[in-house]
């Protein structure tokens, strides 16, 4: 299988959202700013996979729906906040991931 190369401007996004690292939240941390940061990191892996296999074809249904976890991460302010100046390279990298094969 021939795997597609992505553009110069999709892996800069994709290494600017690569490239959040916030502290694991402190032991004492509520419970919303640990989900944040696991949903961030869920995020990343997300999008680092579809990287990874881009022009490959969707093998389970979770691929083909990764969409809508994406979406919900991206919906949450508290990801967002984490996400900071990345928050709309991040967006903008899933939106290209899911509108082009």
């Amino acid at each position: 299988m021939v795997r597609k190369r992505l553009s110069r401007e999709l892996l800069k996004l994709h290494r600017r959202v690569q490239a959040v690292s916030p502290p694991i939240p402190p032991d004492h941390a509520s419970n919303a700013e640990w989900d944040a940061w696991a949903d961030l990191q869920d995020l990343q892996a997300i999008l680092a996979g579809l990287v990874s296999r881009r022009g490959e074809a969707p093998t389970t249904q979770a691929d083909e729906q990764w969409h809508q976890v994406v979406d919900a991460h991206l919906a949450n302010p508290a990801v967002l906040a984490l996400l900071g100046e990345a928050a709309p390279d991040a967006r903008a990298l899933a939106a290209a991931l899911g509108n082009v094969p």
